[in-house]
């Protein structure tokens, strides 16, 4: 196993950009974090096992961490799960007032094992170049986008991963223990998994642009008419659905708070929806649902399973438009 001191060295061979330093205050040091990763931008599919890899795809959920300090060095612990992460020693670069300045840089491009898709066996290829192009917020909540190319037998694969750094609300929203009387199943959380819900709660799902415009107010209307099943329950209006270009210039579809329904161009026949939640109480922070461009060979599909026996028109070979 690495010990901290040899994972120091192993940061500094790591290309990274100018060093930018992150304020983390005192009195945030034993605190709730949670970090995550998901894929921004690749240049080509790539398969891994059960699915391709591309833009919004994610493999592991967020991991809760903790921060410490320990003379001159700021600690990283994972809270223990099944892949047994070692603490993550950084030093302190300075100390101003009630606050310690690091550079999270290190932390970041370091490949956590179970919440990293880089973390995996196969890999497309030697890295070649990893590299942080962009921090952004505070410690609050950071959003850090890296670089990686891959040396490959062909075309270099060039991968931007997104990871999200969040503080945890406290306190935390209530617990509701999972109940199989409810019809409810997640067999790994105890917990029912919903959104926190108040009298002037919104949530906001993000429609793709590159849906053909028929198709975003196709999904804007389906995600709204869930209002009419929270009207029973108090909320009428609880859903909002807004294009990218209706959130505003300044929208960040990967960013951990940004509820978002992606158009995703890949090979892979299919969609799915997936979602974050606090591990302490069960509450979804972020949800996702990915569409990917060749669900429509298996819509095809599925107009001549189920209806061929009735329609004649699906009986012989589908035409593009549908």
């Amino acid at each position: 196993m690495r010990s901290p001191l040899l994972l120091l060295l192993l940061f500094h061979v790591l290309s990274v950009s100018a060093q930018q330093l992150t304020e983390i205050p005192r009195d945030l040091l034993g605190r709730d974090f949670i970090i995550s990763a998901r894929v921004e931008k690749v240049n080509r599919d790539w398969w891994l096992g059960k699915k391709y890899i591309c833009p919004g795809v994610r493999l592991y959920d967020p991991q809760l961490i903790h921060f410490a300090v320990q003379g001159d060095s700021l600690v990283i612990t994972t809270e223990v799960t099944r892949f047994h992460p070692e603490p993550v020693v950084l030093p302190i670069a300075s100390v101003e007032g009630d606050s310690y300045l690091v550079d999270l840089a290190p932390y970041f491009l370091h490949i956590h094992k179970g919440l990293d898709i880089l973390s995996v066996r196969n890999l497309p290829g030697k890295v070649s170049r990893s590299e942080v192009g962009m921090m952004r917020g505070d410690i609050r909540h950071l959003e850090v986008r890296l670089e990686y190319t891959y040396d490959t037998d062909s075309i270099p694969y060039e991968l931007s991963l997104r990871k999200s750094l969040l503080l945890l609300p406290e306190p935390a929203m209530q617990q509701r223990p999972a109940d199989p009387r409810l019809s409810y199943r997640d067999n790994e959380h105890p917990y029912i998994n919903r959104f926190r819900v108040e009298d002037d709660t919104e949530i906001v799902f993000h429609v793709d642009n590159h849906f053909p415009e028929l198709w975003q107010n196709a999904i804007k209307q389906g995600i709204e008419d869930w209002n009419l099943a929270f009207k029973a329950i108090g909320h009428p209006h609880l859903l909002k659905a807004l294009t990218f270009d209706e959130s505003g210039k300044d929208f960040d579809p990967y960013d951990f708070t940004s509820n978002t329904f992606f158009c995703v161009e890949s090979e892979q026949a299919n969609a799915e929806g997936r979602h974050w939640i606090d591990p302490r109480s069960g509450e979804i922070l972020q949800a996702d649902v990915l569409f990917y461009s060749n669900v429509i060979a298996k819509l095809k599909a599925w107009i001549f399973m189920q209806t061929a026996a009735y329609n004649p028109e699906v009986r012989g070979e589908i035409n593009d438009s549908l």
